[in-house]
């Protein structure tokens, strides 16, 4: 596990973003393509925008979306997908996108091709209450599916469609934006607490190859040392300095 902490939200994009191209490049020397899949919460806006300028050969990246609130059409304003089109696929020349609705037929789609061979990278965000993608607490941890729909909760308006946690730790690199301030006791909490159904992103450290960037505000409510203690595969705490 790797912690990175800039000091606001656009220069966390751009090391997301760094992280990122810097994947897909070496997974496109290596087998001539690269696939990613991106999540398009809040979060990601500022990655998403600095990774679009990135000189990334985009012919040879395939795309997937992570998430969806199900039975909402294409050009709804809550849908996923459309924010996945005007955020980030309409604005690089890539080489396949693999959307869903939400629908059986849909996730039966994706995930067929999903499965066909292993996912380079993944962009996520990280929810208010520890939700990575839509899988929210308490979270599936033994699903086998790639993606599955879950029913509208209480106080939910909408069913939910999401990559499964199974199939998120199997992407070969985890890249997760946390920045706001209002997310500090959150991060804190996943960084420290047990791993629990009820925090999601917590099964994100057990990940070879995950990589958490937050902003100074998001940072604020954790210390390294504690952090260290709970997590023996931290490999690097590094804050950005007035100096970078």
């Amino acid at each position: 596990m790797r912690i990175t902490v800039a000091r606001n939200s656009r220069e966390l994009g751009e090391e997301a973003a760094n992280l990122a191209a810097k994947a897909l490049k070496e997974a496109i020397a290596k087998r001539g393509w690269a696939r990613m899949a991106l999540s398009t919460g809040a979060s990601q806006l500022d990655t998403l925008a600095a990774l679009t300028r990135g000189q990334i050969p985009w012919k040879q990246v395939e795309l997937f979306q992570v998430n969806e609130r199900a039975g909402l059409p294409d050009e709804h304003p809550s849908s996923c997908r459309k924010a996945l089109k005007d955020r980030f696929a309409q604005r690089v020349p890539l080489g396949s996108v693999h959307y869903m609705d939400g629908s059986e037929e849909s996730l039966a789609n994706i995930s067929r091709e999903m499965r066909k061979a292993p996912i380079d990278l993944i962009l996520l965000g990280i929810g208010g209450q520890g939700q990575i993608g839509f899988n929210t607490a308490p979270a599936d941890f033994e699903s086998m599916d790639a993606y599955r729909a879950y029913p509208a909760r209480e106080g939910q308006e909408d069913a939910l469609a999401t990559m499964t946690v199974g199939e998120i730790l199997r992407c070969r690199k985890i890249i997760a934006c946390a920045p706001y301030g209002l997310q500090a006791e959150n991060i804190r909490n996943i960084l420290t607490s047990r791993l629990t159904e009820q925090l999601p992103a917590t099964t994100l450290r057990l990940h070879g190859d995950f990589n958490l960037l937050l902003d100074a505000d998001s940072a604020a409510q954790i210390d390294v040392s504690l952090i260290a203690k709970h997590n023996p595969a931290l490999e690097m705490y590094r804050v950005f300095s007035e100096t970078e």
